[in-house]
C-alpha cells in the first residue's frame, strides 16, 4: 500500500470519510435540528455508507463527543504556546477569550446549540463532557495552582473547587449565549464577565472592573 505523507492510502481514505461524515452530521443537526436528523441522512449527504458511519462513530451522539474532543485538542494547544512569564490571570483569561472566539468565529451559534441541546437530552454521553480528568479541566486546574503557590489567587478554596467553578460558568457563558441567540458580543461580554469574577479570587484590578 503506497504511503502519502506518512499514512497509506488506506488511512488518509478513512481520515477523509470521517471528516466528511463529523462535518455533514453537524451540519445538518444545525439546519434540521438533532432529532430531526437520521444516520441514514447523513451517509446519504456524506456520500458513504452506513456502515461506514458506524465504523467511525457509535452513535449520532459520538459526533457531539468529537467535537469536544477537537475543542479540547485546541485548547491544549493554545495552552502550550503561552509564554511562560504570564500570570495566572493572563493564561486564563486568554484560554477563556479563544473559548469564545472558537465558539463564535469558527464553530458558529448553531452548532454550540445542537451540542448543548444533546447533551441535555442524553445522560450517558454527557458524562465524558463533564469528566474532571478532560484536558479543559486539567488546564485550569494548573492555572488555578499556578494562581494560589504565587499568592495571585486565594488559597481558603481548594485548586479543584475553583477549577469546577470556573468551568461551569464557562459553560453556563456559552449557554446564555445560546439562550440570547447570538444576541451580545461573546469574547467581549465573556472578558468582562470573568474580570469579574476574578476579582474575588485575587487582589490586582483586572481589565475589565466592577469600578469602570
Amino acid at each position: 500500500m503506497k504511503q502519502q505523507n506518512g499514512l497509506t492510502l488506506r488511512k488518509k481514505r478513512a481520515l477523509e470519510t470521517h471528516k466528511r461524515l463529523f462535518e455533514t452530521s453537524l451540519k445538518l443537526f444545525a439546519e434540521k435540528g438533532y432529532d430531526m436528523v437520521s444516520v441514514d441522512e447523513i451517509v446519504t449527504q456524506a456520500g458513504t455508507s452506513k456502515g461506514a458511519f458506524y465504523t467511525h462513530f457509535k452513535s449520532k451522539d459520538q459526533v457531539i463527543i468529537e467535537q469536544f474532543k477537537q475543542f479540547d485538542e485546541y485548547y491544549v494547544k493554545i495552552y502550550q504556546n503561552y509564554p511562560p512569564e504570564w500570570t495566572a490571570t493572563e493564561k486564563l483569561l486568554t484560554l477563556i477569550k479563544e473559548q469564545h472566539r472558537l465558539c463564535a468565529q469558527i464553530v458558529g451559534l448553531d452548532t454550540i446549540k445542537v451540542v448543548y441541546y444533546s447533551l441535555i437530552r442524553n445522560n450517558q454521553e454527557k458524562k465524558s463532557i463533564i469528566d474532571e480528568e478532560r484536558e479543559l479541566y486539567t488546564i485550569v486546574h494548573q492555572i488555578m495552582e499556578q494562581g494560589q503557590k504565587s499568592g495571585e489567587f486565594r488559597d481558603d478554596i481548594s485548586a479543584s473547587e475553583l477549577t469546577r467553578d470556573i468551568v461551569r460558568c464557562m459553560r453556563g457563558m456559552l449557554y446564555d449565549w445560546c439562550l440570547y441567540d447570538g444576541a451580545f458580543d461573546l469574547v467581549e461580554e465573556g472578558q468582562k464577565f470573568f474580570s469579574r469574577m476574578l476579582e474575588g479570587l485575587q487582589k490586582k484590578k483586572l481589565p475589565y472592573s466592577t469600578n469602570d
